[in-house]
């Protein structure tokens, strides 16, 4: 699911379409470049579990709100119709970030805990647990 390139501005709301900029098969050290409307991330994976675990950062970006950011997703079977889902995001806030203080983060927050909220959602109608 998430190699699908289509399925995560399905369920990622500010995410308008995903490009894989390496060959396959993916793993570490893959690149893809993301767009949210004009703005446009380029990823570097340097973790990859097939279907357990992945992790890129931000090799460029024109996000005005973060300089750099890192994103972990792991998933972590419990037994045969449960699966534990942990993601991890770390950035360092540009300047319109940091004048903005607690409201600024919290927004982006928010948007976070929406994108893993609808992966949940997404994954249940997809028939995962």
């Amino acid at each position: 699911m998430f190699k699908d390139e289509h399925s995560w501005p399905q369920w990622f709301g500010v995410i308008d379409k995903v490009t894989w900029t390496s060959p396959k098969p993916f793993g570490v050290g893959t690149t893809r470049t993301v767009r949210l409307g004009p703005l446009k991330v380029d990823e570097y994976f340097f973790e990859w579990e097939e279907n357990k675990r992945f992790s890129f950062y931000f090799t460029g970006t024109n996000l005005p709100f973060v300089k750099t950011l890192v994103e972990d997703y792991h998933l972590e079977a419990l037994g045969p119709a449960i699966t534990r889902f942990t993601y991890t995001v770390a950035y360092e806030p540009a300047l319109p970030l940091k004048l903005s203080g607690p409201v600024g983060k919290a927004i982006l927050g928010r948007s976070f805990k929406k994108g893993c909220q609808a992966l949940v959602k997404y994954m249940k109608q997809q028939g995962g647990s």
